[in-house]
């Protein structure tokens, strides 16, 4: 299974994003059964959601709706794909550390364990951010 990291999810779900029609062409090429979102992916798309949910109330009424119709279409989004849970395996993947050279942010490192422990392949624009990770797959849709 391919895992998308965040940045391949906003390609694929906005056409203003560079790469949007490369992601689409890939993932119509290999089926969307075979791509899942890492729930560290999905805690992220909702993360940012919420955030603009509880600053929205704020601004105005216009915005709230706004707020509220973008965390709907990420729900959507997110329902269209199988989210990869962070499990025993991965836990088990994660705590070797030095499967994790250098710097990685926390998120980097949840989402690399999940695909390490599943044998996916990571699906990402940031390829520098998990090159360092021994045995990672990475794959890259949007520009090589």
């Amino acid at each position: 299974m391919w895992l998308w990291d965040t940045n391949i999810v906003r390609a694929f779900s906005d056409e203003r994003v560079d790469g949007h029609d490369r992601v689409r062409a890939r993932l119509e090429a290999v089926g969307p059964g075979a791509v899942g979102i890492p729930v560290v992916v999905a805690a992220e798309l909702l993360d940012g959601r919420l955030r603009y949910l509880n600053a929205a109330h704020r601004l105005s009424a216009r915005q709230l709706l706004v707020a509220f119709e973008q965390f709907n279409a990420t729900v959507r989004l997110l329902s269209l794909f199988p989210v990869v849970p962070f499990d025993e395996a991965a836990l088990e993947v994660y705590r070797q550390r030095r499967l994790f050279p250098g710097i990685m942010s926390r998120a980097d490192r949840l989402i690399a364990a999940i695909a390490l422990a599943g044998s996916h392949c990571l699906v990402t624009r940031n390829v520098s951010h998990f090159l360092p990770v021994q045995g990672l797959v990475i794959e890259h849709w949007i520009d090589g």
